[in-house]
C-alpha cells in the first residue's frame, strides 16, 4: 500500500490512543493469564482475626506453567524448508536450492539459537498470538561498519574473495529478526488479521537520545541537570507498510519499582519525532502469528489462548489449595534443627534431638502476660527439611525450618511474627532481656556461700589449681585484697607473699583434727574438688549445669570473681574472654539472667585454637554494676577495677540513646545474615498447658495453634480425660470450654477434595494435560487413549500450521530485504 503519508507526532499519538482503547480489555485479560503461568495470580485469603486461630497462606500449584511448557515442547518441531522453482531450468532450480539452504540456516541461526522460536510458541499458547519483526539493517554492511572498499588495481576475483571473507568473519548479519512480546505491541489489523501498523513502547537512556537521536529537549534537560545520563525515557516505535518512525513520548523517567503503563498519550497533544525513514520492504516488517481464532470480532474474545477454557478451574484450584494449606498450617508446629541447643529453665542445655529422643515432658520458657514463665512441653521428630540459619548481631545462631515464625519488631516496636523466608538482613528480632525466673538449686549449692563463690570465680581465672596446692596470683593489689577478704570470710587458712612484683595467695588445708574434715577446715579447697576444677587446664575448666541455677546472690559472686580475673572493662562495657567455651557461655548466661544481654563471638588464635569472648550491651551494663554493688553493699565504682595502670576505677558512663532496650522484658537484636542450608532432621515442640502460643529460646517465637474440639471438659467429669495425640506434626488438643474458641468449620459446603477433583478434571479435559504429560487418568481403554491423543493433535495442529505460515512470511521479508540490499547473504 504505497503512498502512505509521513507519520507525525499528532497522528501517532492519536493512533496510540485508539489502539489502547481497542486492545485494553484484551491486554488486561492476557495479564491474568501471564500471572497464572508465572504464579503471580492473586489469591483471596481469610482475614486475620482474633476469633480465628489460623495463619492465612497463599499456595499456588504452578500447573498453568507446567502445561504451557509441555505444550510448547510439542510445537518446537523444526519445519522442513522447501522452495518451489518457477520454471524447470537449471538456474531457477539452483536458486530454489539456495533459498532452501539459506532459509534453513536463517531458522537455525536467528530463531532456534536465540530462543525466539520457543518464545513464539509460548506467546501463542498463553495469549493466542505472537509477533516476529524482520527488518533490513543495511547499516551493518556499509563502509563505516567495516564493509571492504575496493582498492585501485584490485581484480574482481580478489575483491569478491575479500568481501566473502569479511562476511564470514567480521561482518554482522544485516537483518534484525526479533521476537516481540505480545503484551508489548499494539497492532492495527485489517479484517483478515493482517498487520497494517504497530506501536511499541520502548525505553532509551537520555545519553542515547541526546547523542544518537539528537533530541534537543533531552540535550537541554541534561545541560540543566534535571536528567541523569542513565535515566530511561519512553520512546514510541511506529511502523506501517512504508515508514519507520521513532518519537519521544515524554520526559518522565522510568521507575522499575512501580507498574508501567502504556497510556503515555494522556496529557500529551503530540509526540516529538526523533527519526523517520522508509523501510522499502513493500509490506509491514512485523508478522503476527495467530493461535486459535473465534468468530467474535472484539479483540478480547477474538484470540483464544491454550488455557482459556481452564482459566476459572486453574484459579479455583489455587484458591482451594490455599485454603487447605491455611488449615494445615494452623495445626502444624514450628520446627528447629535437631542439632541446635535449647536452654531450659533449669539452666541445663540440651539439643532438640536429645529432648525428642527422651520422649518425656520438659519445661520450656514461655512469655507470660506479665513476666516470662516456664511451662511443660514435649518434643517429636518431624522428618527432614531445609533449614534457615539466622545469625544475630549478638552472635546468637537460630536454625529454623521454613514454616517457623519469629517475632520481628516493626514500627512503634509492634511485634509481628514472620517466616524465615520473609526475614531480611537488618530486621530487629524481639529477644527476652531476662529469662523466666528459674527454680533455684538450693540443695546442690547449700555449701557454696557467696564468699566461697567469689573466691572460686577468681581462682578459675588467675589461680593454679592442682592437688599439690592452690595458689592465686595477681599484680593488682586491689584485686588481691578482694580475694584475701573472701578467703578470710570463708575461714580458710592461707598465706601470702610477694614474688617478682606479684602477690601470691596460697590456700592451705589446715591442721587435720578429729571431727574436722576438709569441708570444715578448708571450704574453698573442698568446693574446688566438689566442682571438679583441680588439675584442669584453661581449656578444660568447666562449671556444671546446676551452677546456672544457683541463688542469685551466689551466682552474682561467682560471676563477679570471673569478671575480676579474666574479664575486661572499657567505657561502659564489660567483657569476658576465655579459652573455655563452657566458661564463656556460663558468663553470658549469668549476665542474661541478671538482665544484661551481650554479644558472643569466637576468635581464632595464631596456633589455630579458639578464644571465646562475651561483651555486654552498653545500655544494660550500669544496671548490672548497680545490682552487684547492692548485693555486696559497695559503691558501684568499687566493684570492678580496670587492669590498665592498676589504679583506674570503672565508672559507668552516661547512658546513650536506647537502641537495644524496648521495654522491661524485651530488647532488639538485628539479623546479621541468613543462609538456607540443606535438609537435616527437625524437631517440633508442643506446649502442653500454655495459654499463649509464644515461647522463647530466648528469641520470641510463635508456637503452632491448638486444635480445639467441640467436646467440653464437663463430659469427662469424674474420670480421666483421654490423652489425644494427633499425627500432624505434634498438635496440642484442648476442649471447647478451655482457653481458646473452637476453630469454626463452615457448614453446608461441599468437601474441598471433591471441589479439587472437579477442578482437576476440568483442567485435564480443557488443556489435554494428561496427554501432554504422557498419561491418561484411570484405567482407560486403548481406544479412549487414542481418542484423547487425536483430540490433542486436532487442537495443537492449527497452532503448528499457523506458526509455519508465520515463518514463511518472515522468510518472505528476508528475501525482500536481500533484493533491496543487492548483496549475496
Amino acid at each position: 500500500m504505497p503512498g502512505l503519508s509521513r507519520p507525525t507526532g499528532k497522528s501517532v499519538r492519536d493512533l496510540h490512543h485508539k489502539l489502547e482503547l481497542d486492545w485494553g480489555p484484551r491486554i488486561r485479560l492476557d495479564e491474568e493469564f501471564r500471572d497464572l503461568v508465572h504464579q503471580r495470580n492473586p489469591i483471596e485469603t481469610l482475614e486475620l482475626s482474633d476469633d480465628r486461630n489460623i495463619d492465612p497462606m497463599e499456595f499456588r500449584s504452578g500447573r498453568a506453567g507446567g502445561i504451557i511448557e509441555h505444550a510448547g515442547g510439542l510445537l518446537m518441531a523444526r519445519p522442513a524448508m522447501h522452495a518451489e522453482p518457477p520454471t524447470l531450468n537449471t538456474e531457477d532450480t539452483r536458486t530454489a536450492e539456495q533459498v532452501e539452504r539459506a532459509s534453513a540456516n536463517l531458522f537455525e541461526k536467528e530463531l532456534i539459537a536465540n530462543n525466539f522460536w520457543q518464545s513464539v510458541g509460548r506467546d501463542i499458547l498463553i495469549y493466542g498470538r505472537a509477533f516476529i519483526k524482520s527488518m533490513l539493517s543495511a547499516s551493518q554492511w556499509t563502509a563505516e561498519a567495516g564493509y571492504p572498499v575496493r582498492e585501485s588495481k584490485e581484480t574482481d576475483k580478489d575483491y569478491l574473495t575479500r568481501i566473502r571473507k569479511w562476511k564470514e568473519t567480521e561482518g554482522k548479519f544485516p537483518f534484525v529478526i526479533q521476537h516481540v512480546p505480545a503484551l508489548g505491541v499494539l497492532p492495527l489489523l485489517d479484517s483478515s488479521d493482517n498487520v497494517l501498523a504497530t506501536i511499541e513502547v520502548k525505553w532509551a537512556t537520555a545519553k542515547i537520545l541526546a547523542d544518537d537521536f539528537g533530541s534537543k529537549t533531552v540535550q537541554d534537560m541534561l545541560s540543566r541537570r534535571t536528567l541523569k545520563w542513565y535515566d530511561e525515557l519512553p520512546v514510541i516505535e511506529y511502523i506501517d507498510n512504508e515508514w519507520v518512525s521513532y518519537l519521544l513520548a515524554g520526559t518522565e523517567v522510568r521507575r522499575r519499582d512501580t507498574p508501567e503503563t502504556n497510556r503515555l498519550y494522556k496529557g500529551v497533544k503530540s509526540y516529538q519525532p526523533l527519526r523517520t525513514w522508509r523501510h522499502n520492504l513493500g509490506k509491514h516488517p512485523i508478522v503476527m502469528i495467530p493461535g486459535i481464532r473465534t468468530e467474535l470480532t472484539d479483540y478480547k474474545s477474538h484470540f483464544k489462548g491454550f488455557l482459556s477454557d481452564a482459566k476459572d478451574a486453574l484459579v479455583m484450584y489455587d484458591f482451594l489449595l490455599s485454603r487447605l494449606a491455611t488449615m494445615i498450617n494452623a495445626y502444624y508446629l514450628p520446627c528447629a534443627s535437631a542439632s541446635e541447643e535449647l536452654l531450659l529453665p533449669d539452666g541445663s542445655r540440651k539439643t532438640y534431638g536429645e529432648l525428642a529422643s527422651e520422649g518425656r515432658k520438659f519445661e520450656v520458657m514461655t512469655r507470660g502476660k506479665c513476666v516470662p514463665k516456664p511451662v511443660l512441653a514435649y518434643a517429636e521428630f518431624a522428618g527432614a527439611a531445609p533449614i534457615y540459619k539466622i545469625t544475630l548481631d549478638s552472635g546468637r545462631i537460630l536454625e529454623r525450618s521454613e514454616h517457623h515464625r519469629i517475632g520481628v519488631l516493626g514500627r512503634r516496636n509492634h511485634i509481628d511474627y514472620k517466616f524465615p523466608s520473609d526475614l531480611k538482613i537488618g530486621n530487629r528480632l524481639a529477644v527476652l532481656t531476662k529469662p523466666p525466673k528459674r527454680q533455684e538449686n538450693r540443695k546442690g549449692g547449700r555449701w557454696l556461700t557467696s564468699d566461697i563463690a567469689l573466691a572460686v570465680g577468681m581462682l578459675i581465672g588467675d589461680g593454679s589449681l592442682t592437688d599439690n596446692g592452690v595458689k592465686f596470683t595477681s599484680s593488682n593489689p586491689l584485686i588481691t585484697s578482694i580475694f584475701e577478704q573472701a578467703v578470710v570470710k570463708s575461714k580458710n587458712p592461707y598465706s601470702i607473699f610477694d614474688y617478682e612484683r606479684q602477690q601470691v595467695v596460697t590456700i592451705r588445708k589446715g591442721q587435720q583434727q578429729k571431727g574436722n574434715n576438709l569441708k570444715k577446715r578448708a571450704p574453698i579447697l573442698w568446693a574446688l574438688k566438689k566442682l571438679n576444677l583441680l588439675n584442669k587446664t584453661s581449656r578444660t575448666k568447666i562449671l556444671p549445669d546446676w551452677t546456672r541455677c544457683l541463688p542469685e546472690k551466689k551466682a552474682l559472686a561467682l560471676f563477679h570473681g570471673l569478671i575480676l580475673t579474666d574479664g575486661y572493662i572499657y567505657g561502659s562495657r564489660i567483657g569476658y574472654g576465655s579459652t573455655s567455651k563452657n566458661l564463656r557461655d556460663w558468663v553470658a548466661d549469668a549476665a542474661w539472667r541478671f538482665g544484661c544481654p551481650g554479644v558472643i563471638r569466637e576468635k581464632k588464635m595464631q596456633d589455630g585454637s579458639s578464644f571465646y569472648v562475651w561483651d555486654s550491651f552498653r545500655e544494660f551494663t550500669p544496671d548490672l554494676v548497680k545490682k552487684i554493688a547492692d548485693v555486696f553493699h559497695s559503691k558501684a565504682e568499687d566493684i570492678f577495677f580496670s587492669k590498665v595502670n592498676n589504679e583506674t576505677l570503672f565508672i559507668p558512663t552516661q547512658r546513650r540513646r536506647l537502641r537495644k532496650k524496648i521495654n522491661k522484658y524485651v530488647h532488639a537484636e538485628r539479623v546479621k545474615s541468613i543462609h538456607l542450608l540443606s535438609e537435616r532432621p527437625i524437631v517440633c515442640i508442643t506446649m502442653v498447658d500454655s495459654d499463649t502460643p509464644l515461647y522463647c529460646t530466648p528469641v520470641l517465637e510463635h508456637n503452632s495453634y491448638e486444635w480445639k474440639l467441640g467436646a467440653s471438659s464437663a463430659q469427662f467429669a469424674g474420670r480421666d480425660r483421654p490423652v489425644l495425640r494427633v499425627n500432624l506434626g505434634g498438635v496440642t488438643v484442648t476442649y471447647a470450654d478451655e482457653n481458646l474458641d473452637t476453630l469454626a468449620i463452615p457448614q453446608g459446603l461441599p468437601d474441598a477434595t471433591m471441589l479439587l477433583a472437579q477442578s482437576d478434571d476440568i483442567i485435564q479435559r480443557a488443556t489435554l494435560e494428561d496427554v501432554l504429560f504422557g498419561r491418561v487418568q484411570g484405567a482407560a481403554p486403548a481406544y479412549q487413549v487414542n481418542l484423547r491423543i487425536n483430540v490433542a493433535k486436532s487442537k495443537l495442529t492449527p497452532l503448528a500450521q499457523n506458526m509455519a505460515i508465520g515463518i514463511t512470511n518472515v522468510l518472505d521479508l528476508f528475501l525482500r530485504g536481500i533484493i533491496q540490499l543487492g548483496e549475496a547473504v
